[in-house]
């Protein structure tokens, strides 16, 4: 899954294998006290000391470091029943040295077992005075672990502006899961701000899950630093994934590159959930705006669902296989949220097999102005250079299948990916949002820049429901949401052919004697939206009372013999009354003039 964390992945792996694993130093906290003792020093209680403090065990062990790939255990055994509340009135000494803080050994302690929710039972809760700006950091020591914690910063209505950090990860390689930022309602300010690389919050597992909070203008979780995994966190929501309160200004800000956040619940924010800021970033199979079960509305209040304000950034699944043939996926639900679903200012943004849906504005927006229009040849530059939209003509079918036809205009000779999606009803602005993928094909423009749009979804989509389109082209720059096409039990009949009169005579007189037959080839092609050739007869007239019948054939054309009865100016034209369902059409006229005697 995770491409380029290596070193982070060699934490997972350790706390993975922790139970059984021997740790270069263990030191138990067994003190709730806000203090400094001699087990700073001894990595153990003094006679009437009291016991050790979480600070006299994290500078014993950063005063002990040990050898990689080793770390330090920072283990809880605070007499007393219930949660064990450890009152920081300054920021916490920072880590330095490798270390497993794990809240879980404080007895009756156990992480999550539940895929939804979280059965957590998190009995150490450190809390930081309203007057720090960070609580505990991670600033050396490749490899630590933070897990099994309740951490959270005083708020007390001042900071607003300026919310402090629970946690800070400003080295390579840490972990953090497990545990509750943020989230005391006594407390409510936290957050986790990683600075360093190749860092994990979260993990795939649901013992590895966060459920993270804050308030005022904070930021949940902000990527400050590269190749960082947010993974499987409930950001924003309750511990029950099902609700929470809207106090954080932002879930998730991605400020550097190569970052991923995947799996995620991020919703119950008053400003939006994810904002990217960075190039080469991924934004995968999270639930944004609704809970964790990606159906009820949670919503991220004000903005935007996800914002894209860098390049090269997926938001989906670059790479999910057709669902017809098998399941897609790591697309996102990007739903409810107060302004546009996904805005973006970049380019080459990669916006593939979402489910984007009841969102207060347009799915997606391109440079954030509203619908933008195509432009014949595709040749605008802007956000995602502002990739043409498919136009979709019919969306039908009476039988298992819903046939849905349409163009591209785009750029010449150039393959676009084309996902179909659809929708319970269309947006107020006609042009849609997608709220289920239900198909995606790949077509190439002509020389024209054409393309035509032909699939057949299984099983069908129900009639009245409407389908949508999005076109990404080869760098990876994904349009708007096209118009909506509402779902019809009828086929409509395929549009008329194009009829033309081969230009047999060159321009200028012709020398013709009277009565002599000329023969007149004609042809009727098939405009792109259609799959057959038209059949049955071309009527051919002079336009002075002559005329006969061209039989087509399997190519679509044909000929037969008009008679010019005398000199003069003649209007030829073709008409093509339509067979097979092809509706009828005319050529343009052919002005031909005829003098008395033989050919030239």
């Amino acid at each position: 899954m995770n491409r380029f964390l290596t070193r982070a992945g060699l934490a997972f792996v350790t706390l993975a294998m922790s139970a059984s694993l021997s740790f270069a130093v263990t030191v138990v906290v067994t003190s709730t006290a806000d203090v400094v003792t001699g087990c700073a020093t001894t990595g153990s209680p003094a006679p009437g000391s009291g016991g050790c403090t979480l600070r006299d065990a994290i500078l014993y062990s950063d005063a002990n470091p040990p050898t990689p790939p080793a770390r330090n255990l920072i283990a809880f055994d605070i007499p007393g029943s219930g949660v064990q509340l450890i009152a920081a009135a300054s920021p916490l000494p920072p880590i330095t040295a490798a270390a497993v803080v794990d809240g879980y050994t404080q007895p009756g302690a156990s992480p999550n077992t539940q895929a939804i929710g979280s059965d957590a039972v998190i009995l150490v809760s450190v809390r930081g005075d309203q007057t720090l700006t960070r609580l505990l950091t991670v600033s050396g020591g490749a490899g630590s672990v933070i897990r099994g914690l309740t951490i959270d910063v005083v708020d007390d209505g001042n900071n607003f502006d300026t919310p402090p950090t629970a946690v800070t990860l400003a080295s390579c390689c840490n972990v953090v899961t497990g545990n509750f930022i943020g989230t005391d309602p006594s407390a409510f300010d936290g957050g986790v701000e990683v600075d360093g690389s190749d860092n994990v919050v979260g993990g795939p597992a649901p013992a590895d899950r966060n459920v993270l909070g804050a308030r005022g203008d904070s930021v949940i979780v902000l990527l400050a630093g590269e190749r960082n995994l947010v993974q499987g966190n409930y950001i924003g929501v309750d511990a029950s994934g099902a609700g929470g309160s809207p106090f954080a200004g932002l879930g998730v800000d991605i400020e550097a590159n190569s970052n991923q956040v995947i799996g995620n619940v991020i919703s119950e924010m008053f400003g939006g959930g994810v904002a990217v800021l960075s190039d080469g970033n991924t934004i995968s199979g999270n639930r944004i705006g609704t809970d964790a079960t990606g159906t009820f509305p949670l919503g991220n209040n004000l903005l935007f669902g996800v914002h894209l304000g860098g390049s090269d950034n997926v938001v989906g699944a670059a790479n999910s296989t057709n669902p017809i043939l098998g399941a897609l996926f790591d697309g996102n639900v990007i739903a409810y949220a107060g302004g546009d679903g996904i805005t973006d200012y970049g380019v080459r943004n990669s916006i593939l097999s979402n489910a984007v849906f009841s969102n207060g504005f347009l799915g997606i927006d391109l440079g954030v102005d509203g619908v933008t229009p195509n432009d014949p040849g595709d040749g605008d530059t802007g956000a995602n250079e502002f990739q043409n939209f498919p136009l979709l003509t019919s969306a039908s079918g009476p039988g298992p299948k819903t046939k849905i036809a349409g163009t591209l205009n785009s750029a010449a000779h150039t393959t676009y990916r084309v996902q179909l999606f659809s929708n319970s009803s269309c947006d107020p602005s006609g042009y849609g949002e997608g709220e289920t993928l239900v198909d995606e094909i790949f077509v190439t423009t002509n020389a024209k820049g054409n393309a035509a749009i032909h699939d057949q979804v299984f099983p069908r989509i129900p009639p009245g429901e409407f389908v949508t389109a999005t076109a990404t082209d080869p760098a990876g720059n994904t349009s708007e949401f096209s118009p909506c096409v509402i779902v019809t039990l009828v086929d409509p009949p395929p549009p008329p052919p194009f009829v033309t009169i081969t230009r047999f005579l060159e321009e200028g007189p012709i020398r013709v004697a009277p009565g002599v037959p000329v023969e007149v080839p004609v042809g009727v092609g098939a405009r792109e939206e259609a799959r057959e050739t038209p059949s049955g007869a071309v009527e051919i007239a002079d336009g002075a009372g002559d005329a006969c019948q061209a039989t087509l054939i399997r190519t679509g054309v044909g000929a037969c013999a008009l008679t010019f009865a005398s000199p003069g100016t003649y209007r030829i034209r073709a008409h093509y009354p339509g067979a097979a369902e092809f509706l009828g059409s005319d050529s343009e006229a052919l002005v031909v003039k005829v003098k008395e005697g033989s050919r030239d």
